[in-house]
């Protein structure tokens, strides 16, 4: 095994980059997170498998296991219900990346911390640090079906005397939103098997964040800078200290067509945000006091006049649409 992963790690192009760790990268919502694992696989697409956790997602829909199945009997030619283990995804890709060691494959979780992480990984949890010589004993439907499919040379070891190891090519890549932190917190132990990386909300003008040519049309003439209205909301936020950063607004939380965002979106997924998520039960000065969200509707009517006080209460000005 040691044999095989130097050899692999000096064939790999991507030695100090993402390759021979498995990483989680969070942050605020819409910071870019899932663009960045995006920009980072560009081009390996063909070895590279997504999936997102949600509050249903289990080790079963994760690993796999026993499921009905129908056949056609030989003799009879009727068909018949057999119960057979089925792999999912985890068990897909940990295949592929044994039978293949000369390719790089990856594995993309998207929202990990929306799904019980403990419940979805089970006792391969044990395996996350990577280390060869880290070992698990996998229940008996799935050694068999490993030892059924891993049949390379390198593939065997996989399943080398009935223990199961993490390939040396297959790394992880999640994203997590910190405010969704309290839905199934991570404990300890896993959180340390993985490598972490914080994607900050970016709030320079260049080219290179395309987020500082965003504007939201408040009316047929005039707009304002999503970068301004952002930065100027997440400071309101991050002075309370019942909130902080978990809260705050990223880049993308929109991501409009022509980087225009119209005033029916902001409103219904911005202002929502606002008011229902960060600042429903604590003390602003974002909102007018005695201000109920319903009193945005209908947009049309009563739409700019309510942003308007929003922006005055923040300190961003309305600018005319070039």
């Amino acid at each position: 095994w040691d044999a095989l992963e130097k050899s692999y790690f000096e064939k790999s192009a991507l030695n100090s980059s993402i390759y021979q760790t498995n990483k989680i990268f969070y942050g605020a919502p819409g910071t870019g997170k899932s663009h960045k694992v995006k920009t980072l696989l560009e081009g390996k697409e063909k070895t590279t498998q997504r999936t997102t956790f949600h509050p249903e997602y289990d080790y079963s829909s994760f690993i796999g296991g026993y499921k009905p199945i129908t056949e056609i009997e030989q003799s009879s030619r009727n068909e018949v219900i057999k119960y057979k283990f089925v792999p999912q995804i985890f068990i897909n890709m940990y295949v592929k990346a044994w039978n293949d060691v000369g390719a790089e494959y990856y594995l993309v979780i998207e929202e990990i911390n929306r799904g019980n992480c403990a419940e979805i990984f089970g006792d391969i949890f044990q395996l996350l640090d990577r280390n060869p010589e880290d070992e698990i004993t996998p229940t008996i439907e799935l050694k068999e079906y490993l030892g059924k499919k891993l049949t390379s040379e390198n593939g065997v070891k996989g399943i080398l005397n009935g223990k199961m190891t993490w390939p040396p090519n297959l790394t992880i890549l999640a994203t997590m939103n910190t405010s969704d932190q309290s839905l199934f917190p991570m404990d300890s132990a896993f959180k340390r098997r993985w490598d972490w990386e914080y994607i900050p909300i970016n709030y320079d003008i260049s080219d290179q964040n395309p987020s500082s040519k965003f504007k939201v049309r408040i009316s047929e003439t005039e707009c304002f800078s999503w970068l301004n209205f952002i930065k100027k909301v997440n400071d309101h936020i991050k002075q309370n200290p019942n909130l902080g950063m978990d809260k705050c607004i990223g880049n993308y939380f929109v991501n409009p067509k022509g980087n225009i965002i119209e005033l029916p979106e902001f409103i219904n997924k911005v202002v929502f945000y606002l008011w229902d998520d960060v600042f429903k039960d604590e003390n602003n000065d974002i909102f007018e006091e005695n201000t109920f969200y319903e009193d945005f509707f209908p947009i049309d009517k009563n739409g700019e006049q309510k942003i308007q006080s929003i922006l005055e209460n923040i300190g961003v000005e309305r600018e005319p649409i070039e």
